[in-house]
């Protein structure tokens, strides 16, 4: 949706770096710095900015829940992890676009090509569909290197060519929604 970035503007950039500790209780804060960066870059569109903040809070939760979690999986009551979260936000005007990194530092890694369709699952998962939906496009890099791309909502895919990526200690998920 073109018109939904300012008129007259190209190839403007803004990013906005936060560093949340790795607990449930501080991701809202990234759902509302979500909302700030694309009403400053005057993106109008409301269900477009639900569904990034959205799709941010289901990965972040998933950082928190699994990346985080202790050695039986299940994380402190308090949904408290050891870690942080590092996050970049990227509003692009040419292409309109929202790019979302996220750095952390979790012991727990996994195939995402491996985690079942939703009609197929028992119990979670739901989240990483979700953003399969919502998102035009994620990259998952575990720090063990190995990387896969979703675009479209389509299968998971390995990245045999990690070049582009940044070379950023942690895992690395990246989610880009065009605006």
């Amino acid at each position: 949706m073109a018109d939904t970035v300012r008129p007259g503007k190209t190839n403007e950039r803004v990013i906005v770096q936060l560093d949340l500790p790795g607990s449930f209780q501080y991701l809202s804060i990234l759902g509302v710095c979500i909302q700030e960066i694309l009403s400053q870059a005057q993106i109008s569109d409301e269900q477009t900015a639900y569904n990034i903040r959205l799709a941010a809070q289901e990965m972040c939760t998933n950082i928190v829940r699994h990346a985080y979690a202790g050695p039986d999986g299940t994380g402190s009551a308090a949904g408290v992890g050891s870690g942080r979260i590092a996050v970049i936000l990227t509003v692009d005007t040419e292409p309109p676009r929202l790019i979302l990194e996220t750095v952390d530092q979790g012991s727990q890694i996994f195939d995402p090509a491996q985690v079942p369709e939703p009609g197929e699952m028992s119990v979670g998962g739901l989240g990483l569909a979700l953003m399969r939906q919502l998102m035009d496009e994620i990259i998952y890099r575990p720090y063990t290197g190995q990387a896969w791309r979703n675009i479209n909502h389509d299968a998971w895919h390995v990245i045999h060519d990690t070049e582009g990526l940044p070379r950023r200690a942690g895992n690395y998920w990246r989610m880009v929604k065009r605006l």
